[in-house]
């Protein structure tokens, strides 16, 4: 995928790690939760940070295990690649569902889950992964691309046509899924990755060829060209 010199290959996903773990303590303690999520109406009492935070809250444990176990995964993948494509894709998505709910004129609701942005994140590396030359190159990545692709995109419709979540079907009393925040999710990941794609292709027609380059520099410029 596509990838530069700032993304060494001894990066660790200290990032992923340590927002897994924010989440870990923003479920095992409640206290912490009521300050964190995300709720319309003391948002716009001007807590803000709850756009942000709400979505490392959970409401039980299956929906915290579900959500959090995929954004340690997906939310590693991306961070290997770079940091700056993994935070786009967690601020991208607070921004368009914060937006979305506080504007959407309901009196209040108590928005919670790590989904959108997992959502976001898959969607980033399923963009990538379209545009990674190594991939379209071999017939069997590619197919296995596309049926995970149709998976996940089947995954979300289903879910915005019968407003059940599949991966943790049991939210709670009174919770219901609201799949609209995972199609917001999917079109920050999109977006953010299309714009971190098209960045590299520029820099990398932009880098100058001067017949000089060194060791590292050579390695550098062959993981820049990876499409």
């Amino acid at each position: 995928m596509l990838a530069g010199k700032a993304a060494p290959q001894t990066r660790k996903p200290w990032c992923a790690l340590g927002l897994t773990l924010g989440a870990a303590m923003a479920y095992a303690c409640p206290s912490l939760t009521q300050w964190l999520v995300f709720d319309t109406e003391a948002s716009h009492s001007g807590e803000i940070w709850r756009i942000l935070t709400g979505h490392f809250c959970h409401y039980n444990e299956s929906h915290f295990v579900g959500d959090v176990a995929a954004f340690l995964i997906w939310a590693s993948v991306v961070e290997l690649i770079s940091r700056r494509l993994l935070f786009s894709a967690i601020l991208g998505t607070s921004m368009l569902v914060g937006c979305w709910l506080l504007l959407g004129g309901a009196p209040r609701i108590d928005y919670r889950g790590l989904s959108a942005i997992d959502c976001a994140l898959a969607a980033q590396l399923f963009t990538l992964a379209f545009f990674d030359r190594r991939v379209r190159e071999r017939r069997w990545l590619l197919t296995a691309l596309v049926i995970a692709t149709t998976l996940f995109f089947g995954k979300s419709l289903y879910e915005f046509g019968t407003g059940h979540a599949i991966l943790a079907p049991k939210l709670g009393e009174g919770v219901r899924l609201l799949p609209e925040a995972h199609v917001l999710g999917i079109l920050a990941g999109v977006s953010t990755a299309l714009v971190y794609a098209f960045t590299r292709h520029r820099l990398i027609r932009r880098k100058p060829n001067n017949g000089s380059c060194s060791e590292h520099e050579m390695a550098s410029d062959a993981l820049l060209q990876a499409e």
